[in-house]
């Protein structure tokens, strides 16, 4: 299984254009937790997380600039993470990160 435990930088390409924050993973046994973090959207706790192999799966429930639920799914490889994450709505957005 791989270990996404740490911080990482994340980008997501949004119809609003690139939407920067910190991810914080903690990972125990098959279940993610942590939070996420960005000037734009403040700190969120990362809800209903999983690790199955080297996907990763987890929500956010943002409160700024507007409330709005977000599931991001993402594959591990090494210090990259990549994958797409889904806001209300909006269309799927591509998502990439690497671990600080």
């Amino acid at each position: 299984m791989a270990d996404p435990t740490g911080k990482w930088n994340v980008v997501m390409s949004s119809p609003m254009g690139k939407q920067s924050f910190v991810a914080d993973f903690h990972v125990d046994g098959d279940v993610l937790t942590g939070t996420t973090d960005s000037p734009t959207t403040g700190t969120a706790e990362i809800k209903d997380g999983k690790v199955d192999g080297d996907t990763l799966t987890f929500g956010v429930d943002l409160t700024k600039p507007m409330s709005l639920k977000m599931s991001f799914n993402f594959v591990l490889d090494g210090d990259t993470l990549t994958g797409k994450a889904k806001a209300g709505l909006f269309p799927a957005a591509k998502v990439k990160g690497e671990r600080i």
